[in-house]
């Protein structure tokens, strides 16, 4: 009988059957698409919260901090979260977004998603369903103004025409302090 020995593969090299080689571009595809997701969010064209990318807190202001694979992407070098006007958070995605297509986010990217997955996939578990549709979330920028109206009216007890006027002082987009204004009118 002959010795096929010789060609066997080691344990080591039998180990990688199933697990599929790190491919840069669809990392980037995946990283790109929660980017994508997160503008959508704030902006209110998709339904649901941040989750773990982004928090709106006063003055329309987020702490951005992505995640893939539940790990965390930091963005210039920033260890907690990234600070951004809701204002300018369209423009900070589509610029991370060229930075993502260009390789700069690779390291980052192949250590979140490891060095691949398996070959096969495993199947859903018998009587899954899929996640219920949700109504259309309001904007962020709309949430977070609500919450701005309801700080200057029930805690430091200004008139509806005081709390507009000092938003609009603060530079606040009048349509959406109008916008806030009737939507508590209307409770």
């Amino acid at each position: 009988m002959p010795d096929y020995s010789k060609f066997k593969s080691s344990e080591e090299q039998a180990a990688l059957f199933h697990v599929a080689p790190y491919n840069a571009e669809a990392g980037r595809v995946k990283f790109v698409k929660r980017i994508e997701r997160a503008a959508k969010q704030v902006a209110g064209e998709k339904a649901g919260p941040g989750g773990r990318d982004f928090t709106i807190g006063h003055h329309n202001e987020i702490q951005f901090r992505p995640t893939l694979n539940d790990k965390r992407i930091h963005i210039d070098g920033r260890e907690e979260h990234f600070p951004v006007s809701s204002l300018k958070f369209a423009d900070l995605a589509k610029s991370i977004i060229a930075d993502i297509n260009a390789g700069e986010f690779d390291d980052q990217i192949k250590a979140a998603l490891g060095s691949g997955g398996s070959v096969s996939s495993t199947p859903k578990a018998s009587g899954s369903r899929k996640p219920s549709k949700s109504k259309k979330a309001p904007p962020a920028d709309l949430i977070a103004m609500k919450k701005s109206v309801a700080r200057y009216i029930d805690v430091n007890g200004l008139s509806v025409e005081d709390t507009r006027n000092a938003l609009l002082e603060r530079g606040a987009d009048a349509k959406l302090v109008d916008t806030a204004i009737a939507a508590r009118a209307a409770l």
